[in-house]
């Protein structure tokens, strides 16, 4: 259940890294944008799907204050978070209320997303939870911890 939980974590953050990539590029088209707010949308309901299975089998780890803060940064994006959530996955876009919101917040949830597949490592027992016990994210480290998630899941899903 644990390394599910990472391997969709880490897709999560796969899918926010393309997104603020995509945006950085000035000549992203209309259409563009709008996928790259759909991927977005969808990659925080795997999210919160994800906190939330991992909290009905009860995982001792800090669910609830994680999906507080995170669902407390995408109040500054989404006009109604709870409705944005729940909505079929072909109407997320009009949901998007802040496009500058979501990249301000992105870096915040990434690293809020870095600690949370921290957390869930340090109940593995092998040596990739023993790496990431040693570096706990702060806001400098997140993109570097984030890149060594990324490629620790990356690698993970090809064995």
């Amino acid at each position: 259940m644990l390394v599910d939980a990472i391997t969709r974590l880490g897709e999560a953050i796969r899918l926010l890294h393309l997104v603020g990539m995509r945006e950085t590029n000035t000549q992203t088209s209309a259409e563009e944008k709008y996928l790259g707010a759909v991927a977005e949308l969808n990659a925080h309901r795997q999210v919160i799907a994800t906190v939330r299975s991992l909290q009905s089998v009860g995982a001792p780890l800090p669910l609830e204050d994680f999906e507080s803060v995170y669902l407390s940064l995408l109040s500054d994006i989404y006009a109604d978070v709870d409705e944005a959530l729940q909505q079929a996955d072909d109407q997320p876009a009009w949901f998007l209320l802040n496009p500058t919101a979501a990249a301000g917040c992105r870096p915040a949830l990434l690293a809020n997303l870095a600690s949370l597949i921290a957390a869930i490592s340090a109940q593995l027992p092998d040596s990739r939870a023993a790496r990431l016990r040693g570096a706990p994210p702060t806001g400098k480290t997140a993109c570097a911890i984030t890149a060594l998630l990324s490629a620790d899941v990356a690698a993970w899903v090809r064995s």
